[in-house]
């Protein structure tokens, strides 16, 4: 067995820290523990999606009531224990027809193209991206798709 780096810790639990809030960690009974050796010490990883949002208000410029934006669309656990991955909390931050797409892994540089190609899509519905990648392709094809599947259907107003 390979010997690991420790770093020594100090558990507090929730019935031990007060807040000077109304609401305390004490009161959440309900604790996340790793299935393999029930620990209760976990590193989170952002999840990074797409997600589609309905406004009941236009934006100047953009092709409907409706953007698309790039968002923190979940979390996952991994046990800081044994490493094992826990659970996967994406599913419960936006509902399924909302989200378009999520990415495995996403660096800064990528971030800034996606919102980039974003803006131009909530414009014309288009895109022109700086530069070529798999990763924008597939943001195209998942947005035109969703575009096809959910139309905003336009009220007609009669004149009096």
């Amino acid at each position: 067995m390979k010997e690991h780096t420790r770093i020594p810790k100090l558990i507090l639990i929730p019935s031990q820290i007060e807040s000077s809030t109304r609401w305390n960690l004490k009161q959440n009974d309900v604790m996340e523990s790793c299935v393999d050796c029930n620990s209760n010490l976990f590193y989170i990883e952002k999840v990074w999606g797409i997600i589609a949002e309905d406004l009941n208000y236009g934006i100047l410029g953009y092709k409907e009531d409706r953007s698309f934006r790039l968002s923190e669309i979940g979390l996952n656990l991994y046990c800081a224990e044994c490493g094992n991955f826990n659970e996967s909390h994406f599913k419960w931050f936006y509902p399924e027809d909302k989200l378009i797409m999520q990415f495995d892994e996403l660096d800064d540089v990528e971030k800034i193209e996606v919102d980039y190609c974003l803006s131009q899509y909530n414009q014309k519905h288009s895109f022109t991206p700086r530069w070529k990648g798999i990763v924008l392709t597939n943001l195209k094809e998942k947005l035109d798709a969703y575009v096809k599947k959910y139309p905003i259907k336009k009220v007609k107003q009669t004149k009096k």
